[in-house]
């Protein structure tokens, strides 16, 4: 989940994000709020490392 604090702020990030995963990139949602508070861009990660 990821929470912009500006919709100008997608592109870049999404850019960013295409850098760290080229091929089969994990699902995401992302929301423009104006509720964060010193931050641009807040991204909240849930990670499962198999055994």
């Amino acid at each position: 989940m990821v929470w912009l604090a500006d919709r100008a702020d997608f592109p870049g990030f999404n850019a960013v994000y295409a850098e760290y995963f080229p091929d089969d990139p994990p699902a995401r949602s992302a929301v423009v709020n104006d509720l964060l508070v010193d931050v641009r861009v807040e991204v909240e990660v849930v990670a499962f490392k198999p055994l």
